[in-house]
């Protein structure tokens, strides 16, 4: 728990940096939370993460799709 609370507080630092429009802050901050959630829950699921799936993934929820606007190597 410990270590998790100190990568929550990393990622509200630096989702801060740069940021004078909180509503905007808060919606990067719940992108960056989530992505972290979808990264937990995978490792819980499959003991792991493979972590060109799980870049795949994520550029993938950004309308990115892997071969034919990004190549991941």
């Amino acid at each position: 728990l410990r270590s998790t609370v100190a990568l929550l507080r990393a990622i509200v630092r630096k989702s801060a940096e740069g940021r004078s429009d909180l509503p905007a802050y808060v919606a990067h901050l719940e992108d960056r939370m989530d992505a972290l959630a979808r990264a937990q829950a995978a490792a819980d699921e499959h003991g792991g993460i493979d972590l060109h799936a799980l870049i795949a993934d994520e550029l993938h929820r950004y309308g990115a799709s892997e071969g034919e606007q990004v190549t991941l190597t």
